[in-house]
């Protein structure tokens, strides 16, 4: 009796594994993907001009003969504001010191000198990249759907 039960509960295992078997399967795989914006750097040469001067370098230094003439002029415009030899005296000193002193360069001119530098820009691109995945699919008329993310992407 022991025998001819476990064989009746080994044909019910086997027609339950074989009823489990689908007798047919279709369905389809679909990738999904999403878009978005990127902002990428790339460098720009800028270049503006600027005016420079150009200075007379024939600087003036005063000689010797042009000290003594400021030292006399000096001493004459001295003495016919203040009437009176202290008036000589300090006038005198006043045209010698102006006259000794250099003069700064003088501009002649403006030479106009580009400068470039490198600026930094952004520019917008579209990135399409991979998302996931869908799966649907029918065993013995019954339909299934799953997502999931393929290895790799």
């Amino acid at each position: 009796m022991r025998k001819y039960v476990s064989v009746l509960i080994a044909a019910s295992m086997i027609g339950a594994v074989q009823a489990e078997i689908p007798e047919s399967i279709a369905g389809t795989v679909v990738d999904h993907y999403s878009d978005r914006s990127d902002f990428v750097e790339y460098p720009v040469t800028s270049c503006h001009e600027e005016q420079l001067p150009v200075y007379d370098r024939r600087g003036y230094k005063p000689s010797g003969a042009s000290i003594m003439g400021g030292i006399i002029l000096g001493g004459i415009l001295g003495k016919a504001l203040t009437g009176d030899n202290k008036g000589v005296k300090g006038g005198a000193v006043l045209g010698g010191l102006t006259a000794a002193q250099s003069r700064s360069p003088r501009i002649i001119g403006y030479r106009i000198l580009e400068i470039c530098s490198e600026v930094m820009k952004y520019k917008r691109i579209n990135v399409t990249e991979y998302s996931h995945s869908t799966i649907s699919f029918t065993i013995n008329n019954v339909s299934y759907n799953a997502e999931f993310v393929k290895e790799g992407f």
